[in-house]
């Protein structure tokens, strides 16, 4: 067993304040360049610059997930987990009234919003397979991916550049999908402080009781149906976790088990990216 590092044990935090992706430099900013290629996506979640406190540590655990991306085998599970975890189904009919928001934005908002879900639920497939406890059986063919063009995303705001009145409904909305009082801020919504007509949308659609229980429900389905995957996955990947730090590992369980993590803007993200596709068509015949 690799040796723990202490620094990596807690997750509880404001993920705003771990490692600065754009200024990563040296070992951590060429692995972050790693992910975002292995990924093929435009930007770094929070588990990756939480690891990466400890270069060793982020170099470790990557390289045993990386053997389970390039599998091609969370990329398979990918559209079904997406599909699976929006609030409604794809068909859902809510429409979003998208008059408080400048009708120019609306792609750049998109683009940020479909970048974190392809992340996130990635994320969670892969991570989730690392964790298992299955056994290495052997390995399975699987068509290459498609390779997609990774859309170029306006640049993540600075908190200290973030008005406090626009941070209170980063807060606001951060709270949605869960009765957590002060959960740790979801990056995506950092991003998109720059829209705040937008966000007071967001959270005028989530923010009554009945929607809160829906996505709460939702995301405890999507924990269940993650784990499954990710027990289908293992014995098919041989990755060895035993050079991964213990702390490490926690840290991993804990952000692919618990409810109050990655799986709440699994959900309300792809909730909101079908939200938007259902309501673009309309909207844009009105401009």
């Amino acid at each position: 067993m690799a040796q723990d590092n202490p620094d990596t044990s807690d997750f509880d935090y404001d993920p705003v304040n771990v490692v600065n992706e754009a200024t990563a430099s040296g070992v951590v900013g060429g692995l972050f360049g790693d992910i975002r290629r292995t990924m093929n996506i435009p930007i770094v979640t929070s588990i990756w610059r939480a690891l990466a406190v400890d270069p060793d540590t982020l170099t470790s655990t990557w390289r045993q997930t990386k053997i389970i991306f390039e599998s091609n085998l969370p990329d398979s599970y990918l559209g079904e987990l997406k599909e699976r975890s929006v609030c409604g189904g794809k068909d859902i009919q809510n429409r979003f009234d998208f008059t408080l928001t400048a009708h120019q934005d609306i792609a750049q908002i998109q683009a940020v919003i479909e970048s974190y879900n392809r992340s996130n639920t990635l994320n969670l497939i892969a991570l989730s397979a690392l964790i298992s406890s299955k056994p290495y059986t052997s390995a399975i063919q699987t068509k290459p991916r498609d390779v997609r063009d990774i859309p170029k995303l306006t640049p993540l705001t600075e908190k200290k550049d973030i008005p406090k009145d626009v941070w209170r409904l980063v807060e606001e909305v951060n709270r949605l999908g869960t009765n957590e009082k002060k959960p740790a801020v979801a990056t995506l919504w950092r991003h998109l402080a720059r829209w705040p007509k937008f966000l007071e949308v967001v959270s005028a659609h989530f923010g009554t009781r009945q929607q809160t229980d829906l996505l709460m429900k939702k995301n405890l389905e999507i924990l269940e149906a993650s784990k499954s995957i990710g027990d289908a996955i293992r014995p098919h990947v041989a990755c060895d976790t035993n050079i991964i730090p213990e702390s490490a590992l926690t840290l991993v369980k804990k952000y692919v088990t618990s409810p109050l993590q990655v799986v709440r803007m699994i959900v309300i993200g792809n909730t909101l990216e079908q939200l938007i596709k259902n309501s673009l068509l309309p909207h844009r015949a009105s401009i």
